[in-house]
């Protein structure tokens, strides 16, 4: 198992208080950011180490939900305390410690080697995985493990989009099999009579689901931790967002010439409409040209008028029978509306 490694309070390595305000903690990073940047700091050895110490603390406390994770467990992250330890008080039973891998400190680079992130998360996990195909055996009475108990690897940075969602989707959603019997207070077979007996039960049930549900809390906050920070969930999160914003490129483009297309359709029809009654009006009127007479002759000027406001109506007509009302929507309706409206008038003018 990884070494307990040595840590510094993420309020220490930014140089504010406990209560540094959200802005404070962004002034406080980006000063520090700039002073120990390696490519400021070429001739220092552990100058990455320090930039990923201050980069891990900033992204801690920038985090309203891990700040406060960090705050109620800020003394056993910092301990990194096992059983056994000075200042210890044994509630965990013989849990693997998870207490360090809340650091950065843990792992040096994302690369495939032993002290990389893949491989020290990789091994925590199976530890997990590990303690509830064994423990379960450790505690017989009353446990709920299954001796196969197996998770998804946790894999390397070249593992693929779906066995990384395998993996946190499990994590995610862990729930140990163990009894916690480890934390019962009073030994049952010690009761004088059956009541003592039940009053005992019942007190050992309410600490081992305590015990347990923090063991869930302590897990699913390290789930949360390392995929915050897995390259490979951020890499895989940043080409989904790429391909969302090519989709929307694609429906923007293919909705333009859709409308263009529909616009030069309307065009088109509507030449050939005008060109129609032109000749059909032309025809009606004795052959002038194709120019609407005002009045002929004999002075019937409302047959002429009659026979424009019954055109108008056909293509009106033509229009919607072509569905190009649905295509343009209530524009193409307000301009039909307007030419008829206009015609309307005209007559009316006539008339007076």
């Amino acid at each position: 198992a990884p070494q307990t490694p040595s840590m510094r309070c993420h309020y220490e390595v930014l140089g504010v208080e406990r209560g540094a305000t959200a802005d404070d903690i962004k002034k406080a990073y980006r000063k520090a950011a700039l002073r120990l940047h390696p490519d400021k700091n070429r001739d220092d050895p552990d100058a990455t180490v320090k930039f990923q110490e201050l980069t891990n603390a900033h992204a801690v406390l920038s985090d309203p939900l891990e700040r406060r994770w960090y705050d109620e467990h800020r003394s056993e992250i910092l301990r990194g305390r096992s059983v056994g330890e000075a200042g210890g008080d044994g509630e965990d039973g013989d849990l693997v410690n998870l207490w360090p891998f809340f650091s950065s400190a843990c792992y040096s680079g994302f690369g495939d080697g032993a002290g990389g992130f893949y491989a020290v998360y990789g091994d925590a996990f199976e530890g997990l995985a590990a303690q509830e195909r064994t423990m379960a055996d450790s505690y017989d009475e009353g446990s709920d493990g299954v001796a196969d108990f197996e998770a998804p690897p946790f894999g390397g940075p070249g593992s693929d989009d779906e066995e990384v969602r395998a993996f946190y989707s499990f994590w995610s959603n862990f729930v140990s099999s163990l009894s916690f019997a480890w934390e019962d207070v009073y030994d049952e077979r010690d009761a004088p009579n059956r009541y003592v007996r039940r009053k005992m039960e019942a007190e050992n049930k309410k600490k081992r689901a305590a015990a347990k549900k923090k063991f869930h809390e302590q897990v699913r906050s390290l789930v949360a931790f390392v995929k915050k920070r897995d390259r490979r969930v951020l890499r895989a999160a940043a080409e989904r967002a790429a391909e969302r914003q090519q989709k929307a490129a694609a429906a923007e483009e293919r909705k333009k010439r859709q409308k263009a297309a529909a616009a030069e359709a309307r065009e088109e029809f509507l030449q050939e409409q005008r060109q129609r009654w032109e000749e059909e009006a032309a025809a009606g009127a004795g052959g002038d040209g194709g120019f609407f007479r005002l009045a002929d002759e004999s002075g019937d000027e409302e047959d002429i008028l009659d026979l424009n406001m019954d055109l108008d109506a056909e293509a009106e007509g033509d229009l919607m029978g072509m569905g190009l009302d649905d295509e343009f929507g209530d524009e193409g309706a307000a301009a039909a509306a307007a030419a008829a409206a206009a015609k309307g008038g005209k007559k009316k003018g006539k008339k007076g």
